[in-house]
């Protein structure tokens, strides 16, 4: 998708409503996942909002293998620190590692 559609999308209100065909919904919206705002620490940090999204790199440069081992890590990592560091938001995190590790291994299987 062009940029300035994803940035149309960012800025739709509501957000869920993907301005580049009014027919598309939040089920079916190729942007819908990623059509949160800056601000939400969980999926979509301030720290890594650009022009490509540091995920989405990730998941072309690295083999399907790769991406859920990186995925899987980061569940790891989440679950293992949630009490000590950002308690709820790291578990928040680690569901989201968890359904892009599903997601890649059902597309990829």
């Amino acid at each position: 998708m062009k940029p300035e559609c994803k940035e149309k999308c960012w800025n739709a209100e509501p957000p869920h409503v993907c301005v580049a065909n009014e027919n598309l919904g939040p089920d079916n919206c190729p942007l819908f996942n990623r059509m949160i705002k800056a601000e939400d620490p969980v999926n979509a940090p301030s720290h890594y909002v650009g022009k490509i999204e540091c995920i989405d790199y990730l998941r072309d440069k690295l083999t399907p293998a790769e991406f859920t081992g990186f995925c899987m890590g980061n569940v790891l990592k989440y679950c293992s620190r949630w009490r000590k560091k950002d308690g709820v938001q790291d578990l928040h995190k680690a569901m989201v590692y968890l359904k892009w590790a599903i997601e890649n291994e059902e597309k990829n299987t």
